[in-house]
């Protein structure tokens, strides 16, 4: 398709809102658009890019024979207080966002997949590992939507 038929029109002028290079190019390219302070739609041109490396990134660890993990993106409080990362991150100003779900259970939506991961691999390879079962690569393709509540974003040119 031509892109003078995509909805997500490139921009001659740098947007008001945008404060860093990067962002000004997204918006002016029209990978993305503003939904609210914070919030973005992803846009044709970028969900392709993204699905282009979604796609190439386990082709690459498949053929180097690494198997693919699908992360969960609602996270136990449990796992975040072992790795000493809840208060820190959940904080009033913390970047995450945590809250109880209908059974009274703390959750959250995690920032990264580290301790997931490491609960499974510790409950799947176990604490008395062999040689054998140490020598699995995964990974996790899935390119996040992060879930954060910052104060101020963090601007990098």
């Amino acid at each position: 398709m031509r892109q003078s038929n995509h909805i997500g029109k490139t921009l001659k002028e740098d947007p008001k809102e945008a404060q860093t290079a990067g962002h000004k190019l997204l918006i002016r390219g029209g990978y993305i658009r503003q939904i609210s302070p914070g919030v973005y739609a992803y846009m044709p041109f970028l969900l392709r890019t993204l699905n282009k490396i979604s796609q190439i990134i386990p082709e690459e660890m498949n053929a180097i024979g690494c198997e693919e993990l699908l992360m969960p993106t609602l996270q136990p409080k449990d796992l975040w207080v072992e790795s000493g990362r809840w208060e820190r991150y959940t904080d009033v100003d913390g970047p995450m966002f945590s809250f109880r779900d209908r059974r009274g259970s703390v959750a959250c939506l995690g920032l990264g997949n580290e301790e997931v991961v490491t609960d499974i691999v510790r409950r799947e390879v176990g604490l008395k590992a062999s040689g054998s079962n140490l020598q699995n690569s995964i990974f996790s393709s899935v390119i996040p939507s992060n879930f954060l509540k910052q104060k101020h974003p963090s601007l990098r040119t």
